[in-house]
């Protein structure tokens, strides 16, 4: 039972993060997933420090929104 809760978030997790925009989706994973640096992920996205601020900030916020029965308040 608990492996199968465990399977449906897991899914429901993946699918919120297929719903970000594409900027949003690559600072999140690359961020909170793959422990980069925003240094790193400016360097890789070619863009501002304070674009991946905000596209983590935006992401996280959407994945918030899309995962709120999940999410402790």
């Amino acid at each position: 039972r608990k492996a199968a809760e465990r399977r449906e978030v897991l899914e429901k997790v993946n699918e919120a993060i297929r719903e970000l925009p594409p900027r949003q989706r690559q600072a999140v994973l690359l961020f909170d997933v793959e422990g980069k640096s925003i240094k790193e992920i400016a360097d890789l996205l070619e863009c501002s420090e304070g674009a991946v601020k905000f596209n983590i900030f935006q992401g996280r916020r959407k994945l918030r929104l899309l995962l709120e029965e999940y999410v402790d308040k």
